[in-house]
């Protein structure tokens, strides 16, 4: 208990980080049950089926692969990781709420492929960040704390969306699961301490356990005191 409770006082005093953990289990939590009514969405239409199913769900994961193999040879400065942040988070939800209703399966896929490459970003300079920005001696409590949010209400998603798909046709959970999901992140990207959290620079010739860069507005100076 004692480690959960100061795993829960650091991660509300960075409020960046606060913002962060309670963003991601909303969108996880949608986006969730949106995915796991693609196979009945799938196989309810005569024009998709199993085969296209797979082809799906290749693509899908293939444009994360490709972004992760990007990701490798790019460096990204971390004044533009905020910007490329939003880009990613935008286009990722964006594109799915449109594909529900989306006829021509090759123009579907594209848009799989698309949200696949770009939401692989999205999680990459999230772990990124908060490998850089934690301290080692918090790392365990603050990643089990991300986890437990963001997986935490999987059995709860997993039940409503089935429950919904006896009244609701599926598109529509779709569609409407990936416009919560939208609308749940634009709020962060306007909130300066999630921006400069993302744009995190850690300080020069420091390890990961010395990261906090005081180059950084003085208002996370009070809050972070034993980072010095």
């Amino acid at each position: 208990m004692k480690d959960l409770r100061s795993g829960l006082s650091f991660v509300w005093k960075l409020r960046g980080l606060r913002y962060l953990i309670f963003i991601a289990a909303v969108v996880n939590f949608f986006a969730t049950m949106a995915f796991m009514l693609f196979l009945p969405f799938f196989q309810k239409n005569p024009d998709l089926g199993p085969v296209k199913y797979g082809i799906a769900m290749a693509v899908l994961t293939g444009g994360m692969f490709l972004n992760l193999v990007l990701l490798t040879a790019v460096k990204v400065p971390p004044s533009k990781r905020f910007l490329l942040f939003q880009v990613c988070g935008v286009t990722s939800f964006g594109s799915m709420i449109a594909f529900p209703f989306i006829h021509s399966f090759p123009v579907a896929a594209v848009i799989l492929a698309v949200s696949g490459f770009t939401n692989a970003g999205v999680n990459v300079f999230i772990n990124s960040v908060m490998q850089l920005a934690v301290p080692q001696d918090m790392r365990g409590k603050v990643f089990s704390l991300m986890t437990m949010a963001t997986l935490g209400l999987t059995p709860v998603a997993l039940g409503l969306a089935g429950a919904l798909a006896e009244f609701i046709p599926t598109p529509l959970i779709i569609g409407g699961c990936f416009l919560v999901t939208f609308f749940a992140g634009m709020p962060s990207m306007f909130l300066g301490s999630f921006r400069r959290f993302i744009n995190f620079r850690p300080r020069q010739g420091h390890g990961a356990e010395h990261s906090i860069d005081f180059s950084l507005p003085s208002c996370w100076r009070p809050i972070l005191p034993s980072w010095r």
